[in-house]
C-alpha cells in the first residue's frame, strides 16, 4: 500500500493494529525490542527508526483513505481520526511505561470529551476548532454523514477503554511535580489575562523568560521535569501533562 494509491480505512486498520502490537510488546520490555536486555542491543536504533517511519506512513495512508470524507479531514489543526489515533498511541505508551498520574489521565480525558462533545447528533464532523455555528453547519450539512464514522467511533471507544485500564494504576504526583504544574498553570492564567486586554512586549517577554527557565531546566536533565525527585532512575510520574502544559503556554506566549 502506498500513501498516494487508492485504498480504504478497512485496509489501513489491520496494519495499525499490527504496528500497535509490536509497539506494545516493545513498551512492555521497557522500550527495548530485545527481551531482558539491560542495555540497547545492536539494531535497536534502526528498529525504532523503521517503526516511527511506519507510523508516519500509516498516518498519511489514513488521511488519504478513500472512505474518509473531505469533511472528516477538514479540521484547522488535525482531523478527527488523526487526533484520536495520537491520543490512543499516547495512552498505550502510558500503559507500557506503567508510570502515570491522575493528572495525565484527566488531560487525555478532557481531549476525548471535547471531541465527543463536538459531534452533531452523534456524527463526527471533522472541524474540532470551529467556533462559529455557520462553520459547523457547513462542515456537516443536515442529512449528509461524512464517511469514516465507524473507524472514528472505534478509536474513541478504545481511548476510553485505555483510560479505564490506566485509572487503576495511576500514581500520585510528587510535590515537586505539583509545584511545577502550579507554576505553569499560573503562567497560563497570566497569558490568558493578557490576551483579553492590551499587553506590552515587556509583559510577554517576562512570562516567556519564566517558561524558558522551566524548559531549560528540563532539557538540562535529559528532558525530565523535577529530575531530583526521580526514583530508581525513573522520571517522576506526570511528565506528559507537564510537557503539554509547557508547550501550550509557550505557544500562547508567542501569539
Amino acid at each position: 500500500m502506498q500513501a498516494d494509491a487508492d485504498h480504504t480505512l478497512a485496509e489501513v486498520l489491520p496494519l495499525q493494529h499490527a504496528l500497535d502490537e509490536i509497539d506494545a510488546e516493545r513498551l512492555s520490555k521497557g522500550g527495548s525490542f530485545a527481551t531482558g536486555a539491560q542495555t540497547a542491543v545492536p539494531g535497536e536504533s534502526a528498529c525504532n527508526e523503521v517503526l516511527n517511519h511506519c507510523y508516519e506512513l500509516l498516518a498519511d495512508c489514513g488521511r488519504k483513505a478513500q472512505d474518509v470524507s473531505p469533511e472528516m479531514k477538514a479540521s484547522c489543526r488535525a482531523d478527527v481520526y488523526d487526533q484520536l489515533r495520537r491520543i490512543k498511541n499516547a495512552l498505550r505508551r502510558l500503559l507500557g511505561k506503567r508510570h502515570h498520574t491522575a493528572e495525565d489521565l484527566r488531560h487525555y480525558q478532557s481531549q476525548l470529551e471535547k471531541i465527543d462533545g463536538e459531534r452533531k447528533d452523534g456524527v463526527f464532523c471533522g472541524d474540532l476548532e470551529a467556533r462559529a455555528l455557520q462553520a459547523a453547519a457547513a462542515c456537516c450539512p443536515k442529512g449528509i454523514i461524512p464517511h469514516g464514522q465507524a473507524a472514528a467511533s472505534g478509536l474513541l471507544d478504545e481511548c476510553y477503554d485505555l483510560i479505564e485500564q490506566l485509572a487503576g494504576s495511576a500514581e500520585d504526583m510528587s510535590p515537586e511535580m505539583r509545584e511545577i504544574l502550579g507554576q505553569l498553570e499560573q503562567y497560563r492564567h497570566e497569558l490568558e489575562g493578557m490576551l483579553r486586554r492590551q499587553r506590552t512586549h515587556e509583559e510577554l517577554r517576562e512570562v516567556q523568560e519564566k517558561l524558558d527557565a522551566v524548559d531549560d531546566e528540563r532539557q538540562a536533565h535529559a528532558g525530565i521535569f523535577a529530575h531530583h525527585a526521580a526514583e530508581a532512575g525513573k522520571p517522576p510520574p506526570g511528565q506528559d501533562v507537564l510537557l503539554h502544559d509547557l508547550y501550550a503556554d509557550m505557544a500562547a506566549a508567542e501569539q
